[in-house]
């Protein structure tokens, strides 16, 4: 069952999420749990969502990381709102952020 995200409210992404540019491509890699075991869900970001990831530190609302989104890459701000709550959506049913 998916989440449901509010675009009106500020998300946090969770403590001990690595993530790392690997060419063209960012990479998040879940924490490693209490019994040490390894994710095995990857998630790779493209340049917008590398962007939307960076901006989720709890100051602003995903709404305002959407319109700063529509600003950055030239998109129609619906454009720009879909992007970020299909990546929240996939981020927050991973368990990677959380609400502020």
């Amino acid at each position: 069952m998916a989440i449901a995200v509010d675009i009106d409210q500020s998300y946090i992404r969770v403590q001990g999420v690595v993530g790392r540019q690997v060419g063209d491509e960012f990479i998040l890699m879940p924490p490693v749990s209490h019994s040490g075991v390894v994710p095995d869900e990857l998630i790779t970001c493209n340049d917008c969502g590398k962007v939307i990831w960076d901006r989720l530190d709890g100051t602003k609302t995903l709404r305002q990381i959407a319109q700063e989104i529509c600003i950055d890459y030239d998109l129609k701000l619906d454009e720009a709102r879909e992007s970020v709550m299909l990546f929240m959506r996939e981020l927050l049913d991973i368990g990677l952020v959380r609400v502020q």
